[in-house]
């Protein structure tokens, strides 16, 4: 694995000592022959002096590769647009008292889509479009066609009017990040994108919940990522912030981020009373009271002996929390796709932490083409018949695979989190519920020949 990081301005990271999979992904960050003169060091501040311009992308015998920290800087600029799209439509809600939700699927409250998903979208591909013609992107939401349009002229624009882009490097990166000359074949690199992680919890009102997710997957591992919070403070009286994470540099946070209250939790009564400590260790999950979640409940609080169990909405929100130190652990049985992991499981190995699916193994669902698998029996008793249906979020890579492996889940830690990673994974291994579970999700993977 990568050496370690030393502490760097906004906050102390250090670069993980990864897991065999990870070799094989870090031995493609290759330092480009042609790279540019060192980088000045700039503090991690909003009015730092501009770091040295980077070609944005250096043509070799192997086909175009481009420095990663300056597609980083795209995904910033990119999520910050985003966030301001959220923000509007919140604007607007405010005024109007009125935003109209559609249901992807009306038996399913999460399944809720609102102007925000799709003007935050449009936004942040068109941008990412603009500044890196040829780089494949995947939306969670389905783009309209006058949408891809709009976007494809911008790519085409840009790349006829400059050749081949250049850009800066945000000057409020943390110096690893800004120095970095890790590079990629573009080729290699899918970016998947969350407009509004989170959706369920903007149409209720819970807008700490709601964040804008982009993540950068090479040769299908988890690299870069940016988290885009567009309600710091739950509402419109603090502008956003930005934490952002490249694997083998380091991560840091743009803006201010202020700690949140603790949250409600699963045992009664509910809510906090005022000036109460809950105690630690905190295990962050969503609402589901299915018997797996609850067997990973109750296992997270077994590791030392007690603690709370607390309801944060989102993935990306549950995986902040960790990467933010505000609780100990996050875990989720199934999620929706790639694109709401790619970019924390970036932030939080970045920065030194962990995350894997629920037993341990490395998170699958990167790959340049693949299926993830939904149903709404997963977390049921019921047959397994129809517990998966595949949904391709992927198309036309060759070598192409399926995967089941949103189905297997997320289990987060940070780098100085009160609960181990590996005890954990090793209980819930060994745990009958949740191996039940596995064995109903490997059933169904095999009748749609995903194994």
């Amino acid at each position: 694995g990568a050496k370690g990081v030393e502490p760097l301005e906004t906050m102390a990271l250090r670069a993980p000592t990864t897991a065999l999979a990870w070799l094989a992904v870090l031995l493609t960050l290759e330092t480009s022959a042609l790279a540019p003169p060192p980088r000045r060091s700039t503090p991690h501040h909003a009015h730092a002096a501009p770091a040295a311009a980077a070609p944005a992308m250096v043509s070799t015998s192997g086909g175009m590769r481009i420095y990663l920290a300056d597609l980083l800087s795209s995904c910033v600029a990119a999520s910050a647009l985003g966030c301001a799209e959220v923000r509007r439509v919140q604007r607007e809600r405010d005024a109007t008292g009125h935003m109209e939700v559609e249901w992807k699927d009306p038996r399913d409250a999460r399944s809720a889509l609102t102007a925000a998903d799709e003007s935050a979208q449009v936004a942040i591909l068109t941008e990412l479009r603009r500044q890196w013609p040829g780089l494949r992107i995947v939306g969670e939401e389905e783009e309209h066609e006058e949408d891809v349009h709009a976007s494809a002229l911008a790519a085409a624009a840009a790349s006829a009017s400059t050749g081949v882009a250049r850009q800066r490097r945000d000057p409020r990166f943390c110096t690893a990040v800004a120095n970095s000359q890790l590079s990629a074949q573009l080729e290699d690199i899918v970016v998947y994108v969350d407009p509004v992680d989170g959706t369920r919890e903007f149409v209720e009102g819970r807008l700490r919940n709601c964040v804008c997710l982009i993540g950068v997957a090479l040769n299908g591992r988890a690299t870069a990522g940016v988290i885009g919070v567009p309600f710091p403070r739950g509402d419109l009286s603090t502008e956003p912030a930005i934490v952002y994470g490249l694997v083998g540099a380091g991560a840091g946070t743009i803006g201010t981020l202020p700690r949140r209250p603790t949250p409600t939790f699963h045992k009664p009564p509910y809510t906090v009373p005022c000036g109460q400590e809950l105690p630690r260790p905190y295990v962050a999950s969503g609402q589901s009271t299915s018997a797996i979640m609850q067997a990973c409940r109750t296992a997270a609080l077994e590791q030392r002996g007690g603690g709370s169990s607390l309801v944060f909405g989102g993935a990306g929100n549950k995986i902040l929390a960790v990467a933010m130190g505000e609780v100990d652990v996050c875990v989720q049985a199934k999620f929706g796709g790639p694109w709401d992991t790619c970019g924390p499981e970036a932030i939080i190995t970045a920065m030194g932490g962990r995350m894997t699916d629920i037993f341990g193994d490395p998170i699958t669902v990167y790959a340049q083409s693949a299926s993830v698998t939904t149903g709404d029996n997963m977390d049921g008793n019921t047959d397994d018949s129809a517990v998966l249906s595949r949904q391709p979020f992927a198309t036309g890579s060759s070598g192409a695979v399926d995967s089941y492996g949103n189905a297997l889940g997320f289990l987060a830690t940070g780098p100085d989190s009160a609960i181990c990673h590996d005890a954990l994974c090793e209980t819930l291994r060994g745990t009958p519920e949740v191996g039940r579970y596995k064995e109903k999700v490997l059933r169904a993977a095999s009748r749609f020949g995903l194994l």
